[in-house]
């Protein structure tokens, strides 16, 4: 017997079962959609990140499928999934009512702002080297006689290439060493490269 299907809201088709002419028995799904508005983008965050993640924190994400501008999104939530093989956990971002049309199925990047510091000091994050054994990092500066000096520094939180230096307080405009630094000697005479 044949019967017209009716969807209960606009959506996307996310797969089918079934094709043309097949029988289908009573209770069977053949068909699963995803309402208009309702994708969401599925982030995995490392653990030691998780508890900088809330949830109504703005986001983006960065789909090279979709355009070459982020799609903006907000945190909903940690899944309760986390994977013991990646270290992660899942995050959902919805994305903004500005995307309806989003598709299904696409791989991206996510960024989520956790906090935002107004006048930090930051530096590139070449400048920062960190001891995996201590824990300690450190950034070469240069001081007024062109000697580098080497600093340890508390880091605050990283965007793209900057890395905030919570304390000591360096001075705004002070040059660090962002190349070759490694294994430098304190108070080495250094040549400031253009």
């Amino acid at each position: 017997m044949r019967q017209p299907l009716h969807a209960p809201a606009a959506g996307v088709v996310l797969s089918h079962a079934a094709e043309e002419g097949d029988y289908l028995d009573e209770g069977e799904v053949f068909l699963t959609i995803a309402e208009a508005g309702g994708v969401f983008f599925n982030a995995q965050v490392t653990q030691s990140d998780l508890d900088r993640v809330r949830p109504g924190q703005r986001a983006s994400v960065d789909m090279p499928a979709v355009g070459t501008k982020p799609v903006g999104a907000v945190v909903h939530g940690v899944l309760p999934s986390a994977s013991s093989q990646t270290l992660s956990a899942p995050v959902r971002l919805d994305f903004s009512p500005a995307h309806p049309d989003l598709p299904v199925g696409l791989f991206g990047t996510a960024s989520i702002i956790v906090a935002h510091r107004h006048d930090a000091i930051v530096v590139p994050a070449a400048a920062v080297l960190r001891d995996d054994v201590t824990g300690i990092s450190r950034v070469a500066v240069i001081d007024s006689t062109s000697r580098a000096r080497w600093v340890v520094v508390h880091t605050g939180t990283q965007e793209g290439d900057r890395v905030e230096i919570t304390t000591p307080p360096l001075t705004p405009g002070q040059r660090v060493i962002v190349q070759g630094q490694v294994g430098l000697p304190d108070s080495t005479r250094v040549q400031i490269q253009p």
